[in-house]
Protein backbone atom coordinates (compact mmCIF):
# COMPACT_ATOMS: atom_id res chain seq x y z
CA UNK A 1 0.00 0.00 0.00
CA UNK A 2 2.89 2.49 0.53
CA UNK A 3 6.06 2.89 -1.72
CA UNK A 4 8.73 4.96 -1.64
CA UNK A 5 11.35 6.21 -4.70
CA UNK A 6 14.68 4.83 -3.15
CA UNK A 7 16.46 8.31 -5.70
CA UNK A 8 13.92 10.70 -4.07
CA UNK A 9 15.93 10.20 -0.47
CA UNK A 10 18.42 12.74 0.87
CA UNK A 11 20.45 12.59 4.33
CA UNK A 12 22.71 14.72 6.12
CA UNK A 13 22.90 14.72 10.20
CA UNK A 14 20.24 17.37 10.24
CA UNK A 15 17.78 17.53 6.90
CA UNK A 16 16.45 14.29 5.92
CA UNK A 17 12.94 13.80 3.56
CA UNK A 18 11.39 11.18 1.51
CA UNK A 19 8.53 11.25 -1.18
CA UNK A 20 5.87 8.45 -1.02
CA UNK A 21 3.04 7.30 -3.01
CA UNK A 22 0.11 6.06 -0.68
CA UNK A 23 -2.55 4.29 -1.55
CA UNK A 24 -6.00 5.62 0.58
CA UNK A 25 -7.77 2.21 -0.34
CA UNK A 26 -7.00 -1.09 -1.43
CA UNK A 27 -8.59 -2.48 -4.41
CA UNK A 28 -8.13 -4.26 -7.20
CA UNK A 29 -7.50 -3.03 -10.13
CA UNK A 30 -5.63 -0.21 -8.26
CA UNK A 31 -6.52 3.15 -9.44
CA UNK A 32 -4.31 6.10 -9.92
CA UNK A 33 -7.02 8.39 -8.74
CA UNK A 34 -6.77 6.56 -5.07
CA UNK A 35 -3.01 7.25 -4.61
CA UNK A 36 -1.37 10.57 -3.23
CA UNK A 37 1.76 11.28 -3.38
CA UNK A 38 3.52 12.40 0.16
CA UNK A 39 6.48 14.23 0.75
CA UNK A 40 7.93 14.04 4.18
CA UNK A 41 10.96 15.85 5.84
CA UNK A 42 12.33 16.22 9.27
CA UNK A 43 14.62 19.05 11.00
CA UNK A 44 16.63 18.66 14.31
CA UNK A 45 14.53 21.20 16.55
CA UNK A 46 17.42 23.56 18.39
CA UNK A 47 15.18 26.34 20.09
CA UNK A 48 11.78 27.18 18.65
CA UNK A 49 10.59 23.99 17.62
CA UNK A 50 8.34 26.20 14.96
CA UNK A 51 11.43 27.64 12.95
CA UNK A 52 12.72 23.91 12.43
CA UNK A 53 9.00 22.85 11.27
CA UNK A 54 8.92 26.13 9.10
CA UNK A 55 12.16 25.25 7.65
CA UNK A 56 10.90 21.29 6.87
CA UNK A 57 7.71 23.12 5.79
CA UNK A 58 9.34 25.42 3.33
CA UNK A 59 11.75 22.73 1.65
CA UNK A 60 9.03 20.12 1.52
CA UNK A 61 6.86 22.88 -0.78
CA UNK A 62 9.60 23.89 -2.64
CA UNK A 63 10.13 20.25 -3.94
CA UNK A 64 6.40 20.11 -5.19
CA UNK A 65 6.92 23.33 -7.20
CA UNK A 66 6.16 25.83 -5.08
CA UNK A 67 7.36 29.45 -4.68
CA UNK A 68 7.54 28.71 -0.13
CA UNK A 69 10.13 31.49 0.59
CA UNK A 70 7.69 34.29 1.24
CA UNK A 71 5.12 31.66 2.51
CA UNK A 72 4.19 32.50 6.61
CA UNK A 73 2.24 29.73 7.79
CA UNK A 74 -0.87 30.46 10.23
CA UNK A 75 -1.97 28.05 13.18
CA UNK A 76 -5.56 29.43 14.01
CA UNK A 77 -7.24 27.35 16.15
CA UNK A 78 -10.66 26.99 14.91
CA UNK A 79 -12.33 26.48 18.43
CA UNK A 80 -10.28 28.98 20.18
CA UNK A 81 -8.59 31.54 18.30
CA UNK A 82 -5.18 30.69 19.55
CA UNK A 83 -1.73 29.97 17.87
CA UNK A 84 -1.62 26.08 18.57
CA UNK A 85 -4.11 24.81 15.67
CA UNK A 86 -3.08 22.62 12.59
CA UNK A 87 -0.64 24.46 10.07
CA UNK A 88 -2.11 25.64 7.31
CA UNK A 89 -0.55 27.37 4.22
CA UNK A 90 -1.83 30.28 2.58
CA UNK A 91 -1.96 29.92 -0.96
CA UNK A 92 -1.23 26.50 -1.64
CA UNK A 93 -4.05 24.23 -2.77
CA UNK A 94 -2.97 20.97 -0.81
CA UNK A 95 -2.34 19.93 2.56
CA UNK A 96 0.12 19.40 5.19
CA UNK A 97 0.82 18.28 8.93
CA UNK A 98 3.41 18.92 11.74
CA UNK A 99 4.06 16.93 14.54
CA UNK A 100 7.27 17.09 17.25
CA UNK A 101 8.94 14.14 19.00
CA UNK A 102 12.34 13.49 20.50
CA UNK A 103 13.84 16.95 19.47
CA UNK A 104 12.34 16.56 15.74
CA UNK A 105 10.02 18.74 13.61
CA UNK A 106 8.27 16.15 11.46
CA UNK A 107 6.47 17.68 8.30
CA UNK A 108 4.43 16.08 5.24
CA UNK A 109 2.70 17.69 2.82
CA UNK A 110 0.75 16.55 -0.56
CA UNK A 111 -0.36 18.26 -3.44
CA UNK A 112 -3.37 15.46 -4.31
CA UNK A 113 -5.61 16.96 -1.47
CA UNK A 114 -7.25 19.76 -0.58
CA UNK A 115 -6.04 22.24 2.08
CA UNK A 116 -7.97 23.53 4.84
CA UNK A 117 -8.27 22.59 8.45
CA UNK A 118 -6.81 19.33 8.09
CA UNK A 119 -7.76 18.56 5.00
CA UNK A 120 -8.25 14.55 5.75
CA UNK A 121 -4.78 14.15 6.28
CA UNK A 122 -2.69 13.94 9.59
CA UNK A 123 0.93 12.71 10.85
CA UNK A 124 1.73 12.10 14.55
CA UNK A 125 5.19 10.98 15.56
CA UNK A 126 6.30 9.70 18.53
CA UNK A 127 9.63 8.18 20.04
CA UNK A 128 9.85 4.21 19.29
CA UNK A 129 10.99 3.71 22.42
CA UNK A 130 9.53 4.67 25.75
CA UNK A 131 9.59 3.98 29.89
CA UNK A 132 7.01 1.99 31.56
CA UNK A 133 5.17 4.39 32.90
CA UNK A 134 4.47 6.26 29.33
CA UNK A 135 3.98 2.88 28.01
CA UNK A 136 1.06 2.66 30.68
CA UNK A 137 -0.32 5.93 29.87
CA UNK A 138 -0.39 5.01 26.22
CA UNK A 139 -2.46 2.02 27.29
CA UNK A 140 -4.82 3.76 29.86
CA UNK A 141 -5.39 6.09 27.49
CA UNK A 142 -6.32 4.26 24.46
CA UNK A 143 -8.08 1.36 26.77
CA UNK A 144 -5.74 -1.50 25.28
CA UNK A 145 -3.06 -3.42 26.83
CA UNK A 146 -1.56 -4.57 23.96
CA UNK A 147 -1.19 -0.81 22.84
CA UNK A 148 2.48 0.98 21.55
CA UNK A 149 3.72 4.01 20.39
CA UNK A 150 3.11 2.80 17.11
CA UNK A 151 -0.65 2.18 17.97
CA UNK A 152 -0.79 5.66 19.69
CA UNK A 153 0.74 7.87 16.53
CA UNK A 154 -1.93 5.63 14.16
CA UNK A 155 -4.58 6.97 16.20
CA UNK A 156 -3.27 10.71 16.77
CA UNK A 157 -2.73 10.64 12.73
CA UNK A 158 -6.62 10.12 12.61
CA UNK A 159 -7.31 12.49 14.82
CA UNK A 160 -5.40 15.21 13.15
CA UNK A 161 -6.50 14.09 9.83
CA UNK A 162 -10.10 14.66 11.41
CA UNK A 163 -9.59 18.02 12.56
CA UNK A 164 -10.95 17.58 15.56
CA UNK A 165 -7.26 16.38 17.89
CA UNK A 166 -7.61 15.10 21.13
CA UNK A 167 -11.48 16.74 21.69
CA UNK A 168 -12.26 13.08 20.51
CA UNK A 169 -11.71 10.58 22.83
CA UNK A 170 -8.67 8.42 21.49
CA UNK A 171 -9.70 5.06 23.42
CA UNK A 172 -13.07 5.76 20.87
CA UNK A 173 -10.53 5.14 17.67
CA UNK A 174 -11.11 2.10 16.38
CA UNK A 175 -8.00 0.10 14.44
CA UNK A 176 -8.64 -2.61 11.98
CA UNK A 177 -6.80 -4.03 8.90
CA UNK A 178 -7.63 -5.05 5.62
CA UNK A 179 -5.63 -5.73 2.22
CA UNK A 180 -2.61 -5.07 4.06
CA UNK A 181 -3.61 -1.40 4.97
CA UNK A 182 -4.61 -0.60 8.42
CA UNK A 183 -7.65 1.36 8.81
CA UNK A 184 -8.62 3.90 11.50
CA UNK A 185 -12.41 4.72 12.38
CA UNK A 186 -13.26 8.07 14.06
CA UNK A 187 -16.56 8.62 15.68
CA UNK A 188 -18.83 11.35 13.61
CA UNK A 189 -19.60 14.05 15.95
CA UNK A 190 -22.33 14.43 18.08
CA UNK A 191 -24.70 16.69 16.19
CA UNK A 192 -24.06 13.58 13.24
CA UNK A 193 -25.65 11.03 15.71
CA UNK A 194 -26.14 7.79 13.83
CA UNK A 195 -23.34 8.79 11.03
CA UNK A 196 -21.05 6.53 10.20
CA UNK A 197 -17.98 7.09 11.92
CA UNK A 198 -15.27 8.74 9.74
CA UNK A 199 -12.68 6.57 8.25
CA UNK A 200 -9.14 6.51 7.31
CA UNK A 201 -6.21 4.58 5.81
CA UNK A 202 -3.36 4.86 8.07
CA UNK A 203 0.61 4.36 7.02
CA UNK A 204 3.53 4.29 8.31
CA UNK A 205 6.14 7.33 7.32
CA UNK A 206 10.19 7.39 7.09
CA UNK A 207 11.77 9.75 9.96
CA UNK A 208 14.57 10.21 12.01
CA UNK A 209 15.62 6.84 14.02
CA UNK A 210 14.26 6.07 16.58
CA UNK A 211 11.24 7.92 15.73
CA UNK A 212 8.05 6.10 14.87
CA UNK A 213 5.95 8.28 12.32
CA UNK A 214 2.56 7.49 11.00
CA UNK A 215 0.17 9.51 8.51
CA UNK A 216 -3.36 9.36 8.21
CA UNK A 217 -5.81 10.24 4.79
CA UNK A 218 -9.23 9.99 4.49
CA UNK A 219 -10.61 7.31 2.72
CA UNK A 220 -13.06 8.43 -0.12
CA UNK A 221 -16.49 9.08 1.20
CA UNK A 222 -18.13 6.19 -1.35
CA UNK A 223 -15.54 3.59 -0.72
CA UNK A 224 -16.20 4.09 3.11
CA UNK A 225 -19.65 3.75 2.72
CA UNK A 226 -19.18 -0.02 1.08
CA UNK A 227 -16.30 -1.01 3.69
CA UNK A 228 -19.06 -0.12 6.73
CA UNK A 229 -22.36 -1.47 4.85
Amino acid sequence: MLSADPDAMRSSDERDWCRLILEREPREPQRSDERIAVDVGWRRVFGDRRIAADEALRASLSRQGADAAGIRFSRVCGWCGGDHGAVRVPGWPGAASVSYAAGWAIVATTADLEGGVAGGFGIDAAPADVDAAAAGRIRDALHDDRADTTTWTRVEAALKADGRGLRVDPATVRLSSRGGCVFAEVPAPPAGSGAAPRRYAVHPLPGPAGVVVSVAVAVPEASARRATG
